[in-house]
């Protein structure tokens, strides 16, 4: 079903040239590559679908990063210019264990090899926090995590970290997050809610 849309994405719109499928890190960074290089083509590349003349060429699957540390901190410039609305969307993990089959992120994430979830280390999720505090100004988070508490029991103790670590840098802030209902424990969120914690969306 998935190669079928993406196929019909590319029969139907003559204006799209190609379809990232799964985690598009790696994808856009080797397509940056090769329009800096001067090539205008992005056929071979893992993670690209493409049409060639009527017949229509899959994506290799591309392999997930293993860790979610060693990507590079966001660029949040585009926080500058918001003041009416200032809310910063940050990313603390990947996937989740829940394996659901209505779920689009779980069902995008199948086209991607290796592991289906993975989380960054709570000195890294608070860092980045940290870092917007101290160069935007800006307070009020909101964590696009397809599930903040990840993992079941590592998940909620990565939580408790995290939430720890906001108070220990006395980090003044309000965010909101989404979990399953099962991953909901009283001792994780009233420590999350100490830390800031404002809105959970089940």
């Amino acid at each position: 079903a998935a190669t079928e849309a993406r196929f019909w994405l590319l029969k139907i719109n003559f204006n799209i040239d190609f379809v990232i499928c799964g985690e598009p890190e790696g994808t856009l960074y080797e397509i940056a590559q090769r329009i800096y290089c001067g090539i205008y083509c992005v056929e071979g590349i893992k993670g690209v679908a493409i049409e060639k003349s009527g017949i229509f060429i899959d994506a290799t699957p591309r392999k997930s990063f293993s860790s979610y540390d060693i990507n590079s901190m966001p660029d949040l410039s585009y926080l500058y210019n918001r003041k009416e609305f200032p809310i910063c969307v940050l990313s603390s993990s990947r996937g989740c264990h829940g394996n659901c089959s209505f779920c689009e992120g779980n069902i995008h994430r199948s086209f991607t090899e290796g592991p289906s979830y993975r989380a960054k280390s709570a000195n890294r999720v608070v860092d980045e926090i940290e870092y917007v505090v101290s160069k935007y100004n800006h307070r009020i988070f909101a964590f696009a995590d397809d599930n903040f508490i990840v993992d079941g029991i590592m998940g909620k103790e990565r939580a408790k970290e995290i939430a720890k670590k906001i108070l220990e840098r006395k980090l003044k802030i309000r965010f909101t997050i989404e979990c399953r209902s099962d991953d909901i424990d009283i001792e994780v969120f009233s420590l999350l809610r100490k830390a800031g914690l404002l809105k959970v969306f089940v």
